[in-house]
This record gives C-alpha cells, structure tokens and sequence, in this order.
C-alpha cells in the first residue's frame, strides 16, 4: 500500500502539527513534502505527535520524497 501524508498525520491539519511543535505551517509542509528534513529537536517533536520512532517517520518521510 502506498503511504500519503494523510496517512502519515493522522487526520491532524499542518497548521495544528505547527502549532503543537512552535514551528510555522510552511515549515511543516516542507517536511511532509520531503523538500526538507527537520533537524534532530523538531524530528523527535514530529516523531512524538505522530506516534512514530524518528526511524520510521525517516522512512515514511523519504517515500514520501520519492513519490513527489
């Protein structure tokens, strides 16, 4: 199955992910699209609200990249 990033937010909005992290929406996008990869602080933040080991987000995140 293909991974999307609905998949990968579970159903939270990216200005809600922003919010939780005290990071900009734009910021989010730009992980989540794989333009970007967040630095070790905010990929464990990310990691926590999304439920994932910062592993397995690296992962979901390079698929993600690779599907753009």
């Amino acid at each position: 199955m293909t991974e999307t990033r609905n998949d990968l937010t579970r159903e939270l909005t990216q200005t809600e992910i922003a919010k939780m992290m005290g990071v900009k929406q734009p910021q989010v996008s730009n992980w989540l699209s794989g333009k970007r990869i967040p630095n070790a602080e905010n990929l464990i933040k990310l990691s926590t609200i999304l439920e994932l080991y910062p592993e397995e987000l690296l992962e979901k995140l390079q698929v993600l990249r690779l599907q753009a």
